[in-house]
């Protein structure tokens, strides 16, 4: 329905703001689930890298590719259906530059991960 067919101009806005969000949020799962199926296919399955903080270090398995794919694909099947209701201004623009900033993040991580795995596996 157009906003010109009776539709209130706030409710499309926020229409059109949830659908491109979610799906970026598709797009950005299928980036990130590429990225990691890439390098559990290249790199050997026993690889750990070493994360040291506060005097503490860790070996993290290369189970963390699956966390961030997970994340985005449960946020895409929460919001597969989103509320149409009236918006506020600044909730729009919330939903704009916050969602945007954590996919960019989600996918900018992902990729430091790759990066991390492929230098512990000598594959660079």
């Amino acid at each position: 329905m157009n906003p010109t067919q009776g539709e209130d101009p706030i409710v499309a806005s926020a229409r059109r703001i949830t659908r491109a969000i979610w799906l970026s949020t598709i797009a950005a799962f299928i980036i990130t689930a590429i990225i990691g199926i890439t390098v559990l296919l290249q790199v050997p399955l026993d690889t750990t890298v070493r994360y040291n903080r506060v005097s503490r270090s860790f070996d993290v398995p290369l189970l963390v590719f699956a966390f961030i794919p997970l994340i985005l694909a449960s946020l895409a099947i929460k919001n597969r259906h989103p509320e149409t209701k009236a918006l506020p201004k600044w909730e729009r623009l919330f939903l704009m530059y916050f969602g945007t900033f954590y996919l960019l993040a989600s996918i900018t991580g992902q990729i430091v991960f790759a990066v991390y795995f492929y230098d512990a596996a000598n594959l660079s």
